[in-house]
């Protein structure tokens, strides 16, 4: 039987290994899979799988990997071994054969693990001998796979990609590229993985192998252990991709070869192989600089956002974790009391998701936190605390009357001056520190409540307040009026007309004095200047003024 050579997809070929498990659910289904690989020591002396592997082999390509040959033998090679491995080539004729530097077997002693060689001009001679002893019964071209490694030894005189350039050169035999290897032995013996590829003979290399490890530690050491008994795990990946743009037109196998999975799960790991070999095909994109810049804002600010994509290496989470930081204690700063009130961890999930939603637009932190009240006022998980946007509108409030100075108050003899006989139509200039806020919650004892850290009894809560915040030398002063008060100074200070300020309080209430309001509220200074209309006011009851 001919070699079926594997076909040219759309995609690299990706391979699977089929292990025992799997073999009932593929035959019966005959899954979408470039090709397979099987390990020839388990068809030996199984003729009844062998025989489930024939009817396979019509199907789909097959490669060999074995285990047995012992290369590094010092003994040489198992003739009869290589005798049983030349029949089952020369019957299921497989697109690949492979094995790996290493040995297994020596004084006739099988030991059942792929041990480690000394990388030196003897194991050289050694190896080269055993692969053209391997290669010239066969009748074929086979790969020798890198190992993984926990140890090396101290006469070594070439690094192993010298080494298995050297055999390549000595025996014409083609190189399998275990990824998973290269990561694990880089990790273990404490070498650059990066380097070993950049002298990886990559001419010679026909075939690589992803599976999974995992962490153990030994000797108060952590040692990752080539079991291939889960995922391939992120940076093996990353790595496998420094791989494919150094390749072109080179087949893929995933292995898994303990704790297997059900199918389904080879098949994702297909995919993902395929997904990083087609983004390495693509021909290169140029990011700009605010694409960059973009895409690391959303890292940035968006705690559910990946940073995989970014093209970046080293502590990304520093960065983001100083503009979360910052940020939240920004708006901690700027609503205290709320914070008191709700609970430092509460407030830092608040702050958290309101900084996804709404980041800051300026580069003044003591300016950030206009919207926080409205998004406090629309959190579902506020609605217990059915006073907190209102007091976070105070608090609001009062940070905008802290940063703003007072000019020289109107006096009683400037207004007289300007009135003559338009007094009705008659507009205000407010001081620029104040502001106004009515609540259906005594906000103003809530925030001093808040402020002196709960002491005393908690106000109750079915008080409104009708609230006039300003500037003054101690810092911000609140003033309670009655609603007549507030609808007239309020409205003055929003641009209305003293005949339309004045209708609205009366509507409120019949018996305001109008004379009396705005002696009060000169003497309290509340207005920096007068002139003639008109009136500008426009009614905006959710915003403070």
């Amino acid at each position: 039987m001919k070699p079926t050579p594997l076909a040219a997809p759309p995609h690299r070929p990706v391979g699977l290994g089929l292990r025992a498990p799997h073999r009932a659910e593929v035959f019966r289904d005959k899954p979408a899979v470039d090709f397979f690989e099987i390990h020839p020591e388990n068809y030996v002396l199984d003729r009844v799988a062998l025989r489930d592997i024939e009817q396979l082999r019509a199907d789909y390509p097959l490669s060999l990997h074995g285990v047995g040959l012992s290369l590094g033998s010092a003994d040489g090679l198992d003739k009869d071994h290589l005798a049983q491995l030349r029949a089952l080539a020369n019957k299921l004729a497989p697109v690949l054969v492979s094995d790996h530097l290493s040995w297994s077997v020596s004084d006739s002693i099988y030991l059942n693990d792929l041990l480690p060689l000394p990388y030196t001009k003897e194991s050289l001679e050694i190896v080269a001998r055993n692969i053209e002893t391997a290669q010239e019964t066969l009748q074929r071209q086979i790969l020798i796979e890198n190992p993984s490694a926990y140890l090396q030894f101290e006469d070594n005189n070439l690094s192993e990609p010298e080494f298995l350039r050297a055999l390549v050169a000595r025996t014409g035999c083609g190189l399998l590229l275990d990824v998973n290897n290269v990561f694990v032995s880089a990790n273990n013996l404490g070498f650059d993985a990066g380097a070993y590829l950049d002298a990886f003979p990559f001419d010679a290399v026909q075939e690589i192998h992803l599976s999974g490890h995992h962490r153990a530690e030994i000797d108060g050491a952590i040692v990752l252990i080539d079991d291939h008994g889960s995922k391939v795990t992120a940076s093996v990946w990353k790595l496998y991709a420094d791989v494919m743009r150094r390749l072109r037109a080179v087949a893929t196998l995933i292995e898994w070869d303990s704790n297997i999975p059900d199918f389904r799960t080879l098949l994702m790991e297909r995919d993902r192989a395929r997904a990083v070999a087609t983004d390495v095909d693509k021909p290169p994109s140029r990011t700009t600089l605010h694409q960059l810049q973009k895409k690391m804002t959303d890292a940035l600010i968006g705690y559910d956002e990946p940073t995989s994509a970014l093209p970046i290496a080293g502590h990304f989470s520093i960065y983001r974790n100083n503009v979360r930081h910052s940020l939240t204690e920004a708006l901690k700063t700027v609503f205290p009391a709320v914070s008191a009130l709700v609970g430092e961890a509460f407030f830092a999930q608040c702050a958290h998701r309101f900084i996804e939603i709404n980041p800051p637009r300026a580069p003044y932190v003591a300016g950030y936190g206009a919207d926080f009240p409205e998004f406090l006022s629309a959190l579902q998980a506020c609605a217990s605390v059915p006073y907190i946007a209102d007091v976070a509108r105070l608090e609001w409030a009062a940070s905008r009357s802290a940063l703003r100075s007072r000019e020289a108050s109107l006096s009683p003899e400037q207004l007289s001056a300007r009135a003559h006989d338009n007094a009705e139509q008659l507009c205000f200039t407010a001081q620029p520190d104040v502001s106004y806020l009515a609540s259906s919650f005594p906000i103003d004892l809530i925030w001093t409540f808040a402020r002196e850290s709960g002491e005393g009894a908690a106000p109750e809560l079915n008080d409104a307040a009708f609230l006039e915040i300003t500037r003054d030398t101690d810092g911000v002063a609140l003033r309670r009026l009655e609603k007549a008060e507030f609808e007239f100074r309020r409205r003055l200070a929003r641009g209305a007309d003293l005949a339309l300020a004045a209708r609205a309080a009366l509507t409120e209430d019949p018996l305001f004095d109008l004379p009396v309001a705005l002696r009060s509220a000169l003497r309290d200074g509340i207005f920096a200047d007068c002139h003639v209309g008109p009136s500008t006011f426009e009614e905006s009851p959710s915003c403070p003024c």
